[in-house]
C-alpha cells in the first residue's frame, strides 16, 4: 500500500512532525510505502474561487499553474491512503495545510448533486493534529471541519488523533506513540 503523508506544519521537526514520523515508521515496518509531502517545502497558493475545475468534465486538477499544488494533488490521487497532519493555529489548520485543503476543490465534482464524485473517493484518510492548549474551546472544531472535508472528497475517514497540551516533541508520551500505531492499523485495515 502507498500512503501519502502530508505535513501541514511550518516546522519540520515539531510535535506534528514527530508523531507523523512514528506513523511513517510503523507503516514502513508493516511493509507499506510512504511518500511525505512537507508543505513548507512547496509553494501552494490559495484558491481563487474561479471554479474552472468544476466546469471541467475530467479530473485534470486546478486551473492555477505556477505553484506546486497540482503535483501534490496528483500524489494524493495516486495514493492508496492519506494521512493529513497539521498543528492547530487559531482554532484551525495551519495556513500551509489550509491552502492545500482549499485547492483540493478540484478533486471532487458535483457536490450536493446526484453526480457528486471524487478522484479520491473511498480512500482511507486519517487526521493528526497537535496543539499547545486543551481540547475544549480550542481544538474541538477541527475534527468536524475535517469530517466535512472528507465528506466533500468522498474519502473514508478512518482515524483522528488530536494531541493536546504539548509544546515540545520531547514531551510526547508513549501513549501518543501507541495512538499513532492505532492510526496505522485503521488506515491499512
Amino acid at each position: 500500500m502507498k500512503v501519502v503523508t502530508v505535513l501541514g506544519s511550518p516546522r519540520k521537526e515539531g510535535n506534528t512532525a514527530r508523531i507523523l514520523h512514528w506513523i511513517e515508521d510503523e507503516l514502513a515496518a508493516a511493509g507499506h510505502e510512504t511518500d511525505r509531502v512537507n508543505l513548507i517545502d512547496h509553494r501552494v497558493d490559495g484558491c481563487v474561487a474561479c471554479y474552472a475545475c468544476q466546469m471541467d468534465k475530467g479530473f485534470n486538477g486546478c486551473a492555477q499553474t505556477g505553484d506546486d499544488a497540482n503535483d501534490i494533488l496528483d500524489r494524493l490521487r495516486d495514493a492508496d491512503a492519506i494521512v493529513f497532519s497539521s498543528p492547530l493555529y487559531m482554532w484551525n489548520f495551519a495556513a500551509q495545510a489550509k491552502a492545500l485543503m482549499d485547492r483540493s476543490l478540484c478533486l471532487a465534482k458535483g457536490f450536493l448533486t446526484d453526480n457528486h464524485r471524487s478522484s479520491v473517493e473511498g480512500k482511507p484518510i486519517a487526521l493528526l493534529v497537535t496543539c499547545a492548549g486543551v481540547l475544549k474551546n480550542n481544538a474541538d472544531l477541527i475534527g468536524p471541519v475535517f469530517d466535512r472535508f472528507c465528506n466533500f472528497l468522498k474519502a473514508r475517514k478512518v482515524a483522528e488523533l488530536i494531541v493536546p497540551s504539548t509544546t515540545r516533541p520531547d514531551e510526547l508520551s508513549d501513549g501518543v506513540r501507541e495512538q499513532a500505531r492505532e492510526i496505522v492499523e485503521r488506515l491499512t485495515a
